[in-house]
């Protein structure tokens, strides 16, 4: 008898959903057939779910992290037969509801982007889902899943943003070696009781100062890998440790700082917002004995955290019509070599996006001018 095909399902979810079409949908991908390859690292930006106001758009787009730690778009894939498809609500993206908004897929089926409907719909949230073939090299398929709940904004502020970043990091010299790499990317959306702009078009939002948040969801995840290693002056290894944390964001709701002051030299820019992570961890701590074998002395479980925070003096703030959008990008490179020949590898890539608006037909125009 021929051997039996194996199947891998690849499925990543911001929640449980209980819609029954998910399910049905998902029983679909039993059909599919798969190769190994670890592809933990693809993920949805903005990640696996959001909060938008009726009648707003947003982005959706595919990335990974590659072996190199750094975050690509798009899939390891670049066969035109093995097109990402993408459904809304278990239904093909080409033969959606209009009741439930309208995704619009870009050329090569990488990224989407999903008009809310002008009312919410019966079916809240909306769950915008793509499959796709992991690699040219292998047959497993990839599902993600990013579910989007539409709200009413009334007379409130929208505020959501997007974080990716990278850090990695190597020092070595004959007798020490460390090298450490870390990933995170994150995302929050809200609704905040703001005051609204004045005549002047003035802005301000403090939520540690009165204003409150109505709404909030956020999402994301960060990893990090550590490696330390103590040589002999032969350049055999005494010691060696090995850490691997990885986490998500807190439940704690982020707090944003916002200042827009159209006059000339007046403050303008973002401060207070972004994430907490908390995540767990194995650390693997090797020693040489005395029968000169390296062997595994201890280990540890505990808990780790980290962060990340919005705001920059090279923040590129742009003015809307209905806001703003705020964006940040950094690449560093500071890589040296010491005077003792010791080589210190450093590189950072920072990315995030920031939008913040209020429609102007519920309060204050933000474009009206000083009354004369």
């Amino acid at each position: 008898m021929p051997a039996k095909k194996k199947f891998s399902i690849h499925i990543y979810l911001c929640k449980p959903h209980k819609e029954k079409f998910i399910i049905l949908s998902l029983l679909l991908l039993l059909f599919i057939n798969s190769h190994s390859q670890n592809i933990s690292n693809y993920f949805l930006m903005p990640a696996y779910s959001s909060i938008i106001p009726v009648d707003e758009q947003m982005n959706i787009g595919i990335y990974w992290f590659g072996d190199d730690n750094k975050l690509h778009e798009g899939r390891n894939s670049f066969s035109k037969n093995q097109l990402p498809e993408w459904t809304v609500n278990g239904q093909p993206w080409t033969n959606q509801n209009p009741a439930n908004g309208k995704l619009s897929v870009g050329l090569g089926s990488d990224h989407a982007t999903y008009t809310a409907p002008p009312k919410i719909p019966a079916t809240n949230p909306v769950v915008i889902a793509v499959r796709f073939q992991a690699s040219d090299t292998s047959k497993e398929i990839v599902t993600l899943i990013c579910s989007v709940t539409i709200v009413d904004p009334g007379n409130k502020w929208y505020v959501s943003f997007t974080y990716s970043g990278s850090n990695i990091s190597s020092d070595k010299s004959a007798t020490e070696e460390r090298t450490s790499s870390k990933q995170i990317t994150g995302s929050a959306s809200m609704l905040i009781k703001g005051t609204p702009p004045d005549k002047d078009g003035h802005v301000t939002i403090n939520t540690s100062e009165g204003d409150t948040i109505a709404s909030y969801s956020s999402s994301g995840r960060w990893t990090e890998g550590i490696l330390e290693i103590s040589k002999d002056v032969n350049g055999v290894i005494i010691e060696k440790t090995i850490r691997n944390h990885s986490g998500q964001p807190t439940k704690d709701k982020t707090g944003i700082e916002f200042e827009y002051d159209p006059a000339p030299g007046g403050i303008k820019g973002l401060t207070g917002a972004g994430l907490d992570y908390s995540g767990s961890g194995k650390d693997l701590f090797y020693v040489r004995d005395n029968n000169n074998r390296l062997i595994k002395k201890d280990e540890a479980d505990g808990v780790f955290t980290t962060n990340i925070l919005l705001g920059h003096d090279r923040d590129v703030l742009k003015k809307t019509k209905d806001g703003f959008t705020i964006d940040y990008i950094e690449k560093k490179d500071t890589s040296y070599t010491d005077a003792l020949g010791s080589v210190h590898q450093a590189s950072s890539d920072i990315k995030y996006h920031v939008i913040i608006s209020r429609k102007a037909n519920h309060r204050v125009s933000l474009n009206q001018k000083r009354a004369v």
